[in-house]
């Protein structure tokens, strides 16, 4: 078998930009993603990237084409998390400048298309049935779909927050601060020009809501999924009832605003269990990972959506893995690294939530304390 082949299952962003990544880096190696979608257009609830993305979209050579697309820039931050009062932030004193809100299927588009330029294969609308890991040291991967069969040097979960391939391979997840996101849109004026970004704390969780670059604005809300809220909220009206009671919300949301339907998908961070490790101990890359494996951007690790990371992350991760599949850094270093952000991470995580657990004594806050002995 040769060793130049790789298997990325899952075209999303991570699974696009890793090939982009190994074939700039190495365009002798044979990519392969093989994608269970047809198509690749996935509505998002609104999402955004720092202006610190710049030079990983340069390196993937598509910094270029992503500018003339003519993104939106992201505008200043506004929460009511610690008290009342609103709370501003913008990118002044940013370097990286002000970062994007993001068409996320045009965004996929580009990498699409700079995949294939690169020479990538994509494999749609087909799944992945069975996986025979290598039999001895040198033996290759073997992926069977309902349609072809593969053999691969390196085999690379990009299947998102589930991370199936992980499961398949009964690699273990660690699940930490679970959430319900409720959420629902209704159309803007095409020449509204707020790009401000809104985020609000109450007794039952917290609110985020922005306007898309499909002229639309998101409302959503972050809550747990064992919460009695979580009911009431599928009712549109009560989803803007309860909004309106927040003074930093309430002036963006119309008198009836045309809404198809509150929508709810499963929030917060989790983690493959790789990531747990203690690396100061003499040979912690036993057993992390199956030889030739690694996984990349939400299958590794997924940010609570507070962090406001889930791209960046994506196209973060991507770039070390490309680093270790074409022989310039060890499986060990790649896991040392990303188990580092997560670290940092939680850090950030414990500080965002203990300010306004200080505001609320109800469930939800309460929860968010204990969770890694936060001292709120």
């Amino acid at each position: 078998m040769s060793d130049n082949t790789v298997i990325i299952a899952g075209a999303g962003i991570a699974g696009l930009a890793l090939a982009c990544a190994i074939r700039r880096q190495a365009p002798d190696i044979a990519v392969t993603i093989i994608e269970r979608a047809s198509t690749l257009a996935r509505p998002r609830i609104g999402e955004s990237l720092p202006g610190a993305a710049r030079i990983l979209l340069q390196n993937l050579g598509i910094l270029q084409a992503f500018l003339a697309s003519q993104p939106h820039e992201r505008g200043a931050a506004v929460a009511t998390w610690d008290d009342d009062t609103p709370a501003w932030q913008d990118s002044l004193h940013d370097p990286n400048g002000p970062g994007w809100h993001i068409d996320r299927s045009a965004f996929e588009q580009l990498f699409v298309s700079r995949a294939r330029h690169l020479g990538v294969h994509l494999a749609l609308g087909t799944t992945i049935q069975h996986i025979q890991p290598p039999q001895t040291t040198n033996a290759p991967w073997r992926i069977e779909t309902q349609r072809n069969t593969y053999t691969a040097h390196w085999l690379i979960d990009a299947t998102g927050v589930k991370a199936a391939l992980s499961q398949k391979l009964q690699v273990k997840q660690h699940q930490h601060n679970p959430l319900v996101c409720a959420h629902a849109f209704w159309a803007t004026d095409s020449n509204n020009k707020d790009h401000c970004t809104r985020i609000a704390a109450d007794a039952h969780g917290w609110w985020y809501s922005v306007c898309t670059p499909q002229n639309q604005r998101v409302l959503a809300f972050h809550c747990d999924a064992d919460a009695a809220i979580r009911q009431t909220l599928k009712d549109p009206a009560a989803l803007l009832h309860h909004a309106r009671q927040s003074t930093l919300l309430a002036p963006v949301i119309p008198p009836n605003p045309s809404i198809q339907g509150v929508q709810f998908r499963a929030a917060g961070s989790r983690w493959l269990s790789a990531l747990n490790t203690p690396f100061h101990l003499a040979h912690p890359e036993a057993h992390l990972f199956p030889p030739r494996f690694l996984a990349v951007g939400d299958a590794l690790l997924a940010f609570d959506p507070i962090a406001s990371q889930g791209i960046f992350h994506a196209l973060a991760s991507t770039a070390s893995a490309a680093r270790t599949i074409t022989g310039q850094q060890s499986p060990k270093a790649f896991l040392q690294e990303m188990s580092a952000v997560k670290n940092r991470y939680l850090k950030h995580w414990q500080l965002t939530y203990q300010g306004a657990a200080a505001r609320f004594d109800s469930p939800f806050w309460q929860r968010r304390c204990r969770v890694n002995e936060a001292v709120c």
